[in-house]
């Protein structure tokens, strides 16, 4: 199959899920020998400039110089274009929304859900519903739609009303870095930790976290909460925690890096994910498979990736979040047992799995097309 990926995942991202999902797809299927390229003509990705995949680029930077954005999009938008239609692919996989499809002519088109954030929590962002509306373009052109999750298909199905039988669930495969780093934390002393991994605002739910081990004697006395992505701490975050009763110095905050975070997954008590909604959930199995128990809400598609590999509490009640922890940090037997039963699940999410899921999504896309 000739398969073709536009830029906008490489243009919008250095790093990020997105950006890293597209090129381990593309990598895999390449291996598998599908005759695949990425159309990014300028961009500043790091993944895609550390792959060996086809590609056609001009220039791979660091970053862009400041007010430049929209001229660029343009400019890709243009160029992209015109060499997927010079290379003429059997079919367009658009690595983002937009609202035009990339081309001079129509070619069968896949687009990737990777959640409805927008489109539940509209009164957390400022674009005015752009995002939620270039999304709903994106979607209504595409022959085939692929979503991260079950629950993420249900969402979209169930608020756009697109119809489900165009639609794959595909979930995501998980990497696991081979680095033994130390985690480089801001203080001197390691006290067992508690970790959270990603950006702490809204639905992530990470005051819910310090309340919860705020509320619970045995926790707050014997665990830090140790943070790792997102921002650092802000002094309205750590007076909140204190707030809540969380005892200055009790909440760190570790950086950012593959190697950290590897490290933090390796040396935490448990992983602890309390968000009230996602699309997939990655950091869920990215703990797993590095050996951290996990603890994780029972909302959205949490319990569909962790399955029985984690102990579920109702993100909302904070009292239920901390039982939950309990369990894990003062039981050696179950802490073992979520132990073995992560590594299991972990090892089921392969991109090579991914890759295959995503390959059939594109063949129905070529079926309806061909209809």
């Amino acid at each position: 199959m000739r398969i073709a990926y536009d830029e906008q995942a490489f243009q919008l991202q250095a790093f990020g899920g997105v950006s890293r999902y597209i090129t381990r797809v593309v990598e895999e299927l390449h291996q598998g020998g599908d005759d695949v390229r990425v159309f990014a003509p300028l961009h500043r990705n790091q993944y895609l400039r550390g792959s060996s995949v086809p590609k056609s680029v001009f220039i791979s930077t660091a970053g862009f110089p400041p007010k430049t954005g929209r001229l660029i999009k343009a400019f890709n938008r243009l160029i992209t274009g015109r060499q997927i239609s010079a290379w003429r692919p059997d079919v367009v996989h658009e690595t983002f929304y937009s609202v035009r499809a990339p081309g001079r002519r129509p070619l069968p088109t896949v687009v990737t859900v990777h959640d409805m954030i927008h489109e539940r929590f509209p009164q957390m962002f400022a674009d005015g519903g752009r995002g939620s509306r270039e999304k709903a373009l994106a979607v209504s052109r595409a022959d085939h739609v692929i979503c991260v999750s079950e629950a993420t298909r249900r969402d979209l199905c169930e608020i756009v009303g697109f119809p489900v039988e165009k639609t794959s669930v595909v979930h995501h495969g998980v990497d696991v870095p081979k680095s033994q780093a130390s985690p480089e934390l801001p203080q001197a002393e390691c006290r067992p930790y508690l970790l959270y991994v990603g950006l702490r605002g809204g639905y992530k739910n990470f005051l819910g976290l310090v309340e919860a081990v705020a509320r619970s004697p045995s926790l707050c006395s014997e665990f830090d909460i140790v943070t790792f992505g997102g921002p650092p701490l802000t002094l309205t975050e750590r007076e909140a925690a204190v707030a809540l009763g969380l005892p200055a110095g009790h909440l760190r905050y570790a950086g950012r890096g593959e190697q950290v975070l590897a490290a933090l997954y390796r040396d935490a008590a448990a992983f602890v994910y309390p968000s009230l909604y996602e699309g997939f959930g990655m950091p869920l199995l990215e703990a797993m498979a590095h050996d951290c128990p996990v603890a994780s809400s029972w909302h959205g598609p949490c319990p569909e990736v962790a399955g029985d590999a984690a102990e579920y509490f109702d993100g909302a009640d904070a009292e239920s979040m901390a039982r939950a922890i309990e369990k894990i940090v003062f039981s050696p037997t179950r802490r073992a047992n979520l132990l073995q039963l992560g590594r299991d699940r972990a090892a089921s999410f392969t991109w090579q799995r991914c890759a295959m899921g995503t390959r059939s999504a594109y063949q129905r896309a070529l079926g309806a097309a061909g209809q």
